[in-house]
């Protein structure tokens, strides 16, 4: 059977594009058999091909009955759009309705089918998913999704139901449900935490010190604990190696102080632990997680994001604390010390995240730390004097810091732009260029890849009067990194900034911004924010693994949405960002031997340039500080013909296999969220590995 697609309320069809628009979230479009057989009843599979631009990319079929009454059925796609699902429908349906998506977006459908199923076709199909699931995930996360080894012979309907959360865009879990999933300790857990505790050969002392005024009530939760080596005390009474800073309104988890001594033996040269955590409210309900990257030091200058507890080796605190009075100090303070002993961008942080909800914090005593937000600016402006870097420091949003770092010198920038005609991209991007920025010292270097156009050849004479403007031949076939790699040697900057011929400035001082984040301690590589002409979030940063391979994160957000936890619109360390526009030293650059024109010739190039400037130790910088407009990949156009599909399989595969690590576990996106995309939705799937479960 095939259903005919009906435009419903919120939602139109452009014929052009062939696509529809969705306006608000549960737009609901009306499916109509394209043939007399009418809607089917019983087990059916319904079937489609689905392309989604925006969030909220997992969908509902809706049925209505005779009576009037309603069931719903949630409809989980894979990675890649496809959408397979059985669904076992009452006899008397007389409505059939789509909803696409759990936000506005557009999307198109190709081949939507639903059909009837037989019994021995249903049971093949059900035990195919729920056996793929069981060979791919953890027993552990299988456990805590509601699977044991008996469910499928008891329900392979249930089974097939659990199995189905699994899929890439599967329905949004909320926060209540993820914890019974996979957060809760059982009696299962506790058992194991006490054995792992006893077989601890050297279990390290922690000494508790509580930073302000703290009532006998808030210290109670500390007797709950499954690990015994703690003690509160105070900092003229320090007697162990760690110290665990506390602010006002924090309550331990049960297994908190063992995960951390757990952490504490698995690294040895760490100098600080932090770790996740969430709000919990008067009745004890937890909401809104706070699920932070690993060590960023941008970041903690942007916003107080680890949180206010922090594990320190008491080397270190005492280094910190012979600057301050122990009187007044938070963890923020002690955080932001860290800052000056610890600013390497290398996977060898000794600053250790820990990515667990290992505590809760009173939602009244985080309102009362964010009404005191000038004094967290105060702080960081108290760091930045102390490090003699000169900044020019705001509030945003009432509660983030915009950093903005003065340039030291002005030296000269080469801003290299490939192309191949593609005229009306090139002119605006170079004349921006040229008549937008305030910053005076650059060269313009194209380089020609072969454009054929006349008027493309008239402007490159043009543009070659200007002195800083120049045009060099690249008379090879299309190779982005090698196109890039030629046109740097052609130039002259000891600052290079790599620049599609799709981009324009809309930010006067992108150069100034760029230049005095690259300036920074340890930062090899700056990228910035690009938006889409409708001046929505084109990329804010890169993630490295989720979405398959990298993918952008915050796209497709309104230009000014803090995104999650502010990360849309604040400076911070990323594991990459997009060549589109992108800043590195030219050491920098040569020392890498710059992009990899062998292995990756068109995609990836500039991910992988990023992760190998963090392989050298040094620090890869978003900054949303400086825009740009960019309309994405015009010039190259789609990986469509089979020559250009098994090139994109080819840099895919040697991405995943030269980053395995990294794609398995981005540093700057939680293994607690959805690894299917890096849209900062809860995981279905947690990829993190608790300590009891692996101990021996």
């Amino acid at each position: 059977m095939y259903l005919n697609l009906i435009e419903g309320p919120g939602v139109s069809y452009q014929a052009e594009v062939d696509e529809w628009q969705v306006t608000s979230p549960s737009t609901r479009i009306e499916l109509n058999p394209s043939s007399a057989e009418g809607l089917p009843a019983g087990w059916v599979l319904i079937k489609a091909s689905l392309n989604h631009q925006g969030f909220g990319f997992s969908g509902r079929l809706v049925a209505i009955t005779k009576s009037q009454q309603e069931y719903s059925y949630e409809l989980p796609v894979s990675l890649k759009g496809t959408l397979f699902e059985l669904l076992h429908f009452p006899d008397d349906v007389v409505s059939l309705s789509f909803e696409p998506s759990g936000a506005s977006g557009a999307f198109s459908v190709n081949q939507l089918t639903l059909r009837k199923v037989k019994l021995h076709e249903r049971l093949y199909l059900m035990w195919k998913r729920v056996i793929s699931v069981v060979e791919k995930q953890p027993y552990d996360v299988l456990y805590k999704s509601g699977m044991r080894w008996y469910t499928p012979f008891v329900s392979l309907k249930g089974a097939y139901a659990l199995s189905g959360g699994f899929r890439a865009y599967s329905p949004q879990i909320s926060y209540d449900n993820w914890i019974a999933r996979f957060d809760e300790l059982d009696n299962r857990d506790v058992k194991k935490i006490s054995n792992a505790v006893k077989r601890i050969k050297h279990p390290p002392f922690i000494d508790l010190v509580l930073l302000g005024e703290q009532s006998q009530v808030e210290t109670d939760h500390f007797n709950t604990q499954l690990y015994p080596h703690a003690g509160v005390t105070s900092f003229g009474q320090l007697k162990s190696d760690w110290v665990l800073c506390i602010d006002p309104g924090v309550v331990l988890r049960p297994h908190a102080l063992y995960w951390f001594a757990t952490a504490i033996n698995e690294n040895p040269n760490a100098l600080a632990f932090y770790s996740d955590h969430d709000l919990i409210l008067d009745n004890e309900a937890r909401v809104e997680p706070c699920f932070k990257p690993d060590w960023s030091p941008e970041l903690l200058l942007a916003t107080p994001y680890m949180g206010p507890l922090l594990l320190v080796k008491r080397a270190l605190l005492e280094g910190l604390l012979s600057k301050k009075d122990g009187n007044g100090v938070t963890c923020y303070q002690l955080a932001l010390g860290c800052l000056s002993l610890v600013n390497s961008g290398n996977e060898a942080s000794p600053i250790i995240h820990i990515p667990a909800v290992l505590y809760h914090w009173s939602k009244s005593e985080y309102i009362k730390f964010l009404q005191n937000s000038s004094r967290q600016l105060d702080m960081v402006s108290n760091y930045l004097d102390e490090s003699g870097i000169e900044a020019k420091l705001d509030l945003l949003n009432h509660k983030y810091h915009k950093v903005v770092y003065t340039p030291i010198k002005e030296p000269l920038i080469s801003i290299i732009i490939p192309t191949r005609d593609t005229l009306h991209h090139l002119e605006r991007s170079v004349m921006s260029v040229l008549t937008q920025s305030t910053y005076k010292n650059f060269e313009i270097v194209i380089a020609d890849n072969e454009s054929v156009e006349p008027e493309t050849h008239a402007f490159f004479e043009k543009v070659s009067r200007y002195e800083n403007v120049s045009v060099v031949p690249y008379n090879f076939p299309f190779n982005y990194s090698a196109i890039n790699n030629f046109a740097v040697k052609h130039s002259k900057g000891d600052v290079i900034v790599l620049l599609n011929n799709d981009t324009e400035v809309i930010s006067d001082q992108w150069l100034e911004v760029m230049l005095g984040q690259l300036q920074q301690p340890n930062v090899g590589a700056v990228g910035v924010k690009l938006l889409f002409g409708d001046r929505r979030v084109q990329h804010a940063g890169d993630a490295v693994g989720p979405g398959g391979c990298a993918d952008h994160f915050h796209s497709r957000l309104d230009e000014d949405d803090p995104g999650y936890f502010g990360r849309a619109i604040i400076a911070q360390d990323l594991s990459a960002v997009t060549a589109a526009c992108l800043m590195v030293s030219r050491q920098v650059w040569e020392q890498l031997g710059g992009l990899d024109e062998e292995n990756l010739a068109v995609a990836f190039n500039d991910v992988d340039f990023c992760l190998r400037v963090r392989e050298a130790g040094l620090r890869v910088v978003f900054t949303p500080y400086a825009k740009l407009y960019h309309h994405e990949s015009v010039s190259r156009g789609k990986d469509d013909s089979p020559e250009k599909a098994a090139r994109a399989k080819r840099e895919a595969d040697y991405m995943r296999s030269r980053w395995k690590p990294i794609m398995n576990h981005d540093p700057f996106y939680n293994p607690n969220l959805n690894y299917s995309r890096p849209d900062f939705t809860l995981s279905n799937a947690p990829r993190v590995n608790k300590p009891w479960l692996r101990a021996k």
